[in-house]
């Protein structure tokens, strides 16, 4: 018999700016993963955005971990994800771009850079990233408003009123302004 309640079931909230983040316990650690290709024109990893998705799903098999923001670019992807352990970042960004390589033919199978990984250790540093992520495409200079590039859980945020369609806003604005909570797509449907 266990001692008091499950740690699963408890909830850690804290509020940063207009960010509210719930943290689930096992879910407590996050991270963002950044992997680059080496070369990207001959296949940009938009044109297989397919196979990283069932490398996602494979790799969620062996690495159980939660999608706060991700933006696939043509020279690779970018993620904030929730883990149960931070040691289990790099091996879930070595699962994707391995699982990426396997669901292509030979012949078109991509060479990655040496990826990253950030732990984050709070909530003010997980809304920063997971806002960084979500201007990826603005910053490679793909669209001029974000609500026009497909590869994007901006789409999601916007889906749930966690952001508006025309967020970061215009130039002028402040754009770094915190203005969405990533804890509500942890239970949202995709």
């Amino acid at each position: 018999m266990g001692r008091g309640r499950p740690r699963s079931g408890r909830v850690h909230a804290s509020i940063v700016g207009m960010v509210q983040l719930r943290l689930y316990r096992p879910f407590h650690r996050c991270a963002r993963l950044t992997a680059t290709l080496a070369e990207t024109a001959d296949a940009p990893l938009t044109d297989s955005v397919t196979a990283l998705g069932i490398a996602w799903r494979l790799a969620r098999q062996h690495v159980p971990h939660r999608v706060m923001a991700a933006v696939v670019v043509p020279s690779g992807f970018d993620t904030v994800v929730a883990l149960p352990c931070p040691d289990q970042a790099m091996d879930l960004l070595r699962r994707l771009m391995i699982g990426h390589a396997r669901a292509l033919p030979p012949g078109q199978r991509p060479r990655w850079q040496v990826p990253t990984c950030t732990p984050l250790c709070d909530a003010a540093s997980v809304g920063y990233h997971v806002d960084a992520v979500h201007r990826a495409p603005l910053r490679h200079g793909l669209v001029c408003r974000l609500r026009d590039w497909h590869y994007s859980s901006f789409h999601r945020y916007v889906r749930h009123g966690l952001l508006a369609p025309d967020w970061p806003g215009t130039p002028g604005e402040d754009a770094d302004a915190l203005t969405h909570a990533p804890d509500a797509l942890h239970d949202a449907p995709t």
